[in-house]
């Protein structure tokens, strides 16, 4: 779930970017979209480490770790349908901006139920930064939205 999550991110802006050119937004609007694209890019380079690192080396049986697996992936899909190519519906930049924006909380809600579930300190501090730089993008379109 969260490396669908982040790839849907990564799409997302990847089209708000070209969008951005398309509509003659100025230019930093759309380097801040292709920066947020990069982010996702890489928390799921990182997702797919921690896959391999959660189920494997930790003290957990492994029945347990991976129905844990099948919890977060179960709960997500419920929880996310997020379509990047529909989100485009919404002309307005604000409205683009909230879905971003939207779209980023619930991914950071999402990984701190995960955090819940693991127990190897090395994922755990991925998993924070990765929290962390979501924050961080949320920061970003915060202020995005306040300059419109």
């Amino acid at each position: 779930m969260a490396l669908r999550l982040e790839e849907n991110g990564e799409a997302y802006y990847r089209q708000a970017a070209e969008h951005a050119r398309s509509c003659g937004m100025p230019q930093k609007v759309a380097d801040l979209w292709k920066k947020l694209a990069e982010d996702e890019r890489e928390h799921r380079k990182m997702f797919m480490e921690m896959k391999k690192s959660f189920l494997q080396g930790t003290d957990i049986d492994i029945k347990e770790k991976v129905g844990s697996w099948y919890i977060v992936e179960a709960i997500g899909n419920r929880l996310f349908s997020f379509d990047p190519a529909c989100a485009f519906s919404a002309s307005e930049p604000k409205d683009i901006i909230g879905i971003a924006r939207g779209v980023e909380e619930d991914s950071i809600r999402f990984y701190e139920f995960l955090r819940k579930l693991v127990d190897n300190e090395t994922v755990l501090s991925i998993i924070k930064r990765i929290i962390d730089e979501e924050r961080g993008h949320v920061e970003h379109l915060d202020r995005l939205l306040a300059g419109l």
